[in-house]
């Protein structure tokens, strides 16, 4: 019995908390600029003649901007209609139904499913009953 319960829930959508996409841009790209700004500042400032000032804006430079490239390789976006399923290294870890530009964890894998709803309209066929009236039929799934 706590098989059939264990495999039951494995096969259940759980939703996962993702961020407003608007902000999570706003946000990396303003570490990008300043990372790119306090690089400039430092080789045009008299600390360009020093070479541990130097080094340390150039290690500022490279974490602020690894931080806002992090920060902007987890955007995408979702339309109507349409879900992410977010996987860690393979593993399921949600799946997100807010639709626009969205950020999450940079390292998740995106993978957009539809949710519409498609009908198949099957052609009308005549056909004889047993008694050899024609009868026409037809089908529609959804």
């Amino acid at each position: 019995m706590d098989r059939i319960a264990a495999n039951k829930s494995a096969h259940e959508e759980r939703p996962i908390g993702s961020w407003n996409g608007f902000a999570v841009l706003a946000i990396g790209v303003t570490l990008v600029a300043v990372a790119i700004w306090v690089l400039v500042h430092a080789i045009t400032s008299g600390r360009s003649s020093s070479v541990g000032g130097l080094v340390g804006a150039v290690l500022v430079f490279m974490a602020l901007m690894a931080l806002g490239v992090l920060l902007l390789a987890g955007l995408y976006t979702v339309q109507p209609n349409e879900a992410a399923i977010l996987q860690l290294f393979g593993s399921y870890r949600g799946t997100t139904r807010l639709t626009g530009l969205r950020g999450t964890n940079p390292f998740y894998t995106r993978r957009k499913i539809s949710l519409r709803a498609r009908n198949l309209n099957g052609e009308r066929l005549k056909v004889n009953d047993k008694r050899g009236n024609p009868i026409e039929i037809a089908a529609v799934v959804v």
